[in-house]
């Protein structure tokens, strides 16, 4: 079974390596060359593609900051095709190119942010409901996706990491890549994060800003 991607900003599936790989390059092919990235959620994918999944991902945040950057397309260095540019927030002299094709497969962190996406689905449909009303739209609640604008999602998955001291046990508390699972589980004596982690996020609601947009059709 082929083991699905996540993206904890934009959390959003992909259920193969095929699929990201699609994603990415239509993000690449729908800019002109020497044109910025401006979509919210295209620079939000490519952060978290960066983040968790590129096979040279600690060279390129050594160098760059990924709260403080942004991206354009324009012509490879080194192939003769367009390629997307990381480029420094302060420096615009600052900048490296980067595959979208280079992968590596879910990391364990990538599938313990899967896990707590799953189990807060309930809580964020109900705040889809929520923000569709008061904003009279119109469509189903599947049509559209809810950002989490601050803390990002990724931060709010990274403080429950850290205040609960789980960082160095990934490995031991999620399960593993080819478990034929659709979502990660948290195993054994570690199931007990589950409820925890729905603890952690309603505590969190009142000081959440969202947003709500129109997933692309």
């Amino acid at each position: 079974m082929a083991k699905p991607y996540f993206l904890k900003r934009t959390e959003q599936f992909f259920k193969t390596q095929k699929a990201l790989k699609e994603a990415l390059k239509n993000i690449k092919d729908s800019y002109e060359k020497g044109e910025y990235i401006e979509d919210t959620i295209h620079c939000l994918i490519l952060k978290d593609f960066i983040e968790e999944i590129h096979k040279d991902n600690q060279e390129i945040l050594a160098d760059f900051s990924l709260d403080n950057c942004r991206f354009y397309v324009d012509d490879s260095e080194d192939y003769p095709t367009k390629c997307i540019y990381i480029v420094d927030g302060e420096d615009d002299d600052k900048k490296r190119s980067f595959s979208v094709r280079n992968l590596e497969p879910p990391s364990y962190k990538s599938n313990f942010s899967q896990r707590c996406s799953h189990v807060i689905r309930p809580i964020k449909a109900e705040k889809k409901r929520e923000m569709i009303d008061e904003q009279n739209l119109e469509g189903d609640i599947k049509d559209f996706l809810l950002l989490h604008v601050k803390p990002e999602f990724s931060k709010i998955v990274n403080d429950f990491i850290s205040e609960n001291f789980l960082s160095e046990k990934l490995e031991e508390i999620v399960s593993k890549n080819g478990e034929n699972l659709n979502v990660p589980e948290f195993v054994g004596e570690y199931e007990y994060l589950n409820n925890k982690f729905i603890e952690y996020y309603q505590s969190l609601i009142p000081s959440i800003v969202y947003n709500l947009t129109k997933k692309e059709t």
